[in-house]
């Protein structure tokens, strides 16, 4: 069984990882919020069973925010555990915990921020599995958040159970530069091929005329940070390099649905399409312009693509730092670089070779059917 937060660049990871799985004969079923329900229907692989459960990010945050009289937008660090290691859990147990029970779960797989996993190994006595898809937590992160969920596991007569053992999809040229290796004993991790979203089916990417003597740029901001004004000056900035633009508005914006590719009437060489899984939009493309949401990133530089990124919040600004180290990008502080910065990527070799560098480490690394025989056999 697999429990994620309730957002898409937590839950579209797992993906692959759900298929290998069906295609080694385990049953599966994945632990989200109910408001997920159509993306598990549409994005994930045929035959994952669906338990609802758990509160979508707002409500999260939203909570967090008034328990620990944080912000919203800029949580604390007590914020953060309170998220992840708090509300997570008092919002999720009660109906959680009977599903996962009568399903039968005979081990979790729980995407990095998800406790639930944690707490559901614990309280059905099977092992539980970490899923690292992501820059690895800031030690303080991890503490608030051990903290609250170690408070949740009290409250329920269970104590913390260690995992048994590590998918690690996040590459190791992308260590945060800024934090240390770990030097405690850890359980036993597994590199593993990160992969671009294809969906249920990947499907051929969206209909757009080429322009053969334009590089292609995908400007995109992943499936969390919803900001139109954003991404409209994103695109009008990357389409003034003389470069064809194709521009997805994601999942969650509240602006008109583009139900297919459509030309931007004001830029010509712009090409805006609905959200479409990141695989397919990748093909023919040079360079991918984002905030930095981990799902991108590692979409883009599996293609060996080099990024242009603006973090905006969450753990973008420190997922960006780990690209520019790579030298895979160029990180943005202000938007008014963009032109410069896309025009970087696309012309300096060291870009290139510095993406192209992470792709080799992500293609050496054990596929997905090969870690679900290392720890399942």
């Amino acid at each position: 069984m697999f429990t994620s937060v309730s957002a898409h660049g937590h839950l579209l990871p797992l993906a692959p990882l759900m298929q290998a799985a069906l295609d080694a004969d385990h049953q599966v079923a994945v632990m989200v919020s109910v408001d997920l329900s159509d993306t598990v229907r549409t994005e994930l692989p045929d035959g994952v069973e669906f338990l609802p459960a758990g509160p979508m990010p707002l409500q999260l945050a939203t909570e967090a925010a008034r328990r620990t009289g944080g912000d919203v937008m800029q949580p604390t660090i007590a914020g953060i555990g309170e998220t992840f290691g708090g509300v997570l859990l008092d919002l999720s147990i009660e109906q959680a915990l009977p599903a996962a029970r009568e399903w039968g779960a005979q081990a979790v797989i729980a995407d990095m921020y998800s406790t639930l996993g944690e707490f559901l190994g614990a309280a059905l006595d099977i092992p539980w599995y970490r899923f690292v898809m992501s820059v690895p937590l800031p030690p303080e992160w991890s503490a608030a958040i051990q903290s609250a969920r170690d408070l949740r596991l009290t409250q329920h007569g269970l104590t913390t159970v260690p995992p048994a053992g590590t998918f690690d999809i996040w590459p190791a040229e992308l260590a945060d530069p800024g934090e240390e290796a770990p030097t405690s004993q850890q359980p036993p991790t597994l590199q593993v091929q990160a992969e671009a979203h294809g969906g249920r089916v990947h499907e051929e990417g969206p209909r757009v005329q080429a322009f053969p003597d334009r590089p292609r740029v995908l400007v995109t901001l992943g499936t969390t940070f919803s900001d139109a004004g954003l991404l409209e000056r994103f695109v009008h900035e990357v389409a003034a390099t003389e470069v064809e633009v194709i521009a997805t508005r994601g999942m969650l914006l509240g602006v008109t649905e583009v139900v297919e590719a459509q030309r931007d009437q004001n830029h010509p060489h712009v090409t805006w399409v609905p959200f479409t899984p990141i695989a397919s939009l990748l093909d023919g493309v040079s360079a991918v312009v984002s905030v930095g949401g981990a799902g991108t990133v590692l979409a883009a530089l599996s293609r060996g693509l080099p990024l242009v990124l603006w973090p905006q919040g969450a753990d973008q600004p420190r997922i960006a730092a780990s690209v520019a180290s790579a030298s895979a990008g160029v990180v943005l502080t202000t938007p008014d670089d963009l032109q410069v910065a896309v025009k970087s990527v696309l012309t300096e070799a060291t870009y290139r070779d510095g993406a192209q560098a992470v792709a080799a480490r992500i293609a050496a690394a054990a596929t997905f059917e090969q870690a679900v025989a290392h720890f399942f056999g």
